[in-house]
């Protein structure tokens, strides 16, 4: 084992360890030390948020505890490491609010042992993009100190879910953005921009003065309440809790991929009677698997007229009459639709995706027409 840890020494860097001399501190908020170099901030915040489903097909679980890391780099890497954890624990309607600060890099051994009390080993989590970023981040840290894994009992990652179902109406999926557009939060000018957090802690390190990180600490404590508010708003939305279709077609979508049929089929109904965009191709696309073929049809007939993409409606519906109702002239004619609508469409459409569409279009009415020529000579004869 030992041997095991030299090696990821060497791929990882040292743990950070050393004389923790007292530094000539300056400037920190109302907190208290835990050890040396080791600062617990806390605070309880009101949200006023009532009770919502567990999103447990996603990892969440009861007791789930909010978790944020400030880093000494935003892309990784062997010499990146974290200097401020926030903790938040829900308690009825409040956020309890605790920010563990490495106030030198030689306490890190100490941080991670005050963090076990913060945020126990098995905890389950809600993070934004912590799966790919928090937890491996304070994992490495911990192997290099000989700490095992942190190992949550559930992980709810809201950065999936958020892209899930609002991926196509936000101009991206970032924290601040979805905070903004989604839950309505305006954070006040105490706020710093995530990409300026490394260099204001290089130069709190520099000179001492704890005075510059207070935008940081704000910043921290604001994504765990962003993080409470969105994985309540995320419930909500997942149990149809919105009048809002497009959310509820997206929402019908997420359980469909996690195999929960019977909630999309729940989601994409009130979807369809919002009148919202989607709904019956979605529900179009459930008869289809269910081989329920007559409802299919009536539903992409239906859509057709309101589709984003009346191409692909029209082929399917093409697809449905000759294959599995035995139409051919039906067949032929919403083929011959899917034709005329691509070359309406070519100005509009990428060139490699319209000639792919093309042949395909044209390989089918090909095939039509010779079904058709078969059918009227058998008739003949």
């Amino acid at each position: 084992m030992s041997r095991l840890f030299s090696r990821l020494e060497v791929m990882l860097g040292p743990a950070r360890e050393g004389p923790k001399e007292k530094l000539p501190l300056r400037g920190l908020p109302p907190g208290r030390w835990l050890d040396e170099g080791v600062f617990l901030l806390e605070e309880t915040i009101s949200l006023g948020l009532g009770e919502a489903p567990l999103l447990t097909e996603w990892g969440d679980r009861s007791g789930a505890l909010c978790f944020d890391l400030e880093t000494t780099g935003l892309a990784g890497g062997t010499g990146t490491y974290a200097f401020l954890a926030g903790v938040g624990r829900l308690d009825g309607d409040s956020l309890a609010v605790s920010q563990l600060f490495l106030a030198t890099p030689a306490a890190e051994k100490s941080w991670l042992e005050a963090l076990d009390g913060t945020l126990p080993p098995r905890s389950p989590l809600v993070t934004y993009n912590g799966k790919r970023f928090d937890v491996p981040l304070v994992e490495t840290r911990r192997i290099l100190h000989r700490k095992g894994p942190l190992d949550p009992e559930g992980h709810l990652d809201l950065l999936h879910l958020a892209r899930a179902l609002w991926r196509n109406r936000l101009p991206s999926c970032r924290l601040g953005e979805v905070e903004r557009s989604v839950l309505g939060l305006r954070r006040s000018g105490d706020d710093v921009p995530g990409s300026l957090v490394p260099e204001l802690y290089r130069q709190f390190l520099a000179d001492g003065d704890a005075s510059v990180l207070a935008g940081v600490f704000y910043h921290n404590r604001m994504d765990l309440v962003a993080l409470a508010l969105l994985r309540s708003r995320l419930a909500r939305v997942l149990s149809g809790e919105t009048e809002d279709g497009e959310e509820l077609v997206a929402a019908g979508e997420a359980w469909r991929r996690r195999g929960r049929r019977d909630e999309a089929h729940r989601l994409w109904q009130k979807a369809r009677s919002a009148g919202a965009r989607g709904s019956l191709e979605c529900l179009a696309w459930a008869a289809k698997a269910e081989r329920r073929w007559g409802d299919a049809v009536t539903l992409w007939e239906e859509a057709y007229g309101a589709s984003a993409d009346p191409f692909s409606v029209a082929v399917e519906l093409s697809k449905a009459w000759e294959h599995r109702l035995d139409d051919l002239p039906r067949a032929q004619a919403w083929a011959e639709k899917a034709r005329d609508l691509l070359l309406r469409q070519r100005p509009f459409t990428a060139p490699s995706l319209w000639r792919s569409r093309k042949g395909a279009i044209d390989h089918r009415l090909k095939r039509l027409a010779g079904k058709a020529k078969i059918k009227t000579n058998s008739k003949t004869v």
